[in-house]
């Protein structure tokens, strides 16, 4: 015996049409799926998984555990071209806080490095990473141009990193710690780099090109 479970716009002509060849038992409305229970709210269909999250809890014996909030935004919008990864981020922070999360790993890093014995650091500024190839493919539409939103993130980073940057030069005065922007000459070079002399347009929007010539004047 199989569980079936039909929706649709015309679900009770397809029933019908089941009951002709199959004996079914129709249990009505959906209520709890594969672990999976479902609540039915002013015509829409509210999933979640309680029910099966109570029970590994109990398993494992942490059902009396004290439960923490955990902030996060209630209305991101997901892409089903974004990566597993790039959607985990995006529903525990937004751009503010996680850059200000990035930010200060990179400081700790830092100061890390400075209590080791290191005196002269450089740090790199982040690139325009909504630009790398495999942004411009999950995130640039048909024409593969740059990811906005990845840029977006990309610059309150590094104004915050060099604030940080700044501060952790002021109280550490025998160190010397250089900011190293990228960000701006590469987005200025992939979006105008006829300015440069060189022309790799062609190249960032055919990423499958085996070799490449670069012509610069």
């Amino acid at each position: 015996m199989d569980d079936i479970l039909a929706t649709g716009v015309h679900i009770k002509q397809v029933i019908k049409q089941l009951y002709v060849t199959f004996s079914l038992k129709n249990l009505g409305l959906l209520h709890y799926f594969l672990g999976i229970e479902a609540t039915h709210v002013k015509g829409s269909l509210v999933l979640c998984q309680r029910k099966y999250i109570k029970k590994l809890l109990a398993r494992f014996e942490l059902d009396q555990v004290r439960p923490v909030e955990t902030l996060m935004p209630v209305t991101p919008k997901l892409s089903k071209l974004e990566t597993e990864h790039n959607s985990s981020w995006k529903l525990q922070y937004d751009i503010s806080a996680y850059t200000d999360l990035k930010v200060n790993s990179a400081a700790d890093f830092v100061k890390e490095l400075y209590g080791l014995g290191a005196r002269r650091i450089g740090v790199f500024s982040t690139p325009p990473i909504g630009c790398v190839p495999s942004q411009r493919t999950l995130g640039g539409g048909f024409q593969r141009g740059c990811a906005e939103d990845y840029n977006v993130a990309a610059t309150p980073f590094n104004k915050k990193l060099l604030s940080v940057l700044n501060s952790v030069r002021a109280s550490m005065p025998d160190g010397r710690f250089v900011y190293i922007d990228v960000y701006n000459p590469l987005f200025d070079l992939i979006q105008n780099p006829h300015k440069s002399g060189i022309f790799i347009k062609y190249l960032l929007l055919n990423p499958t090109l085996k070799k490449l010539m670069i012509y610069s004047g």
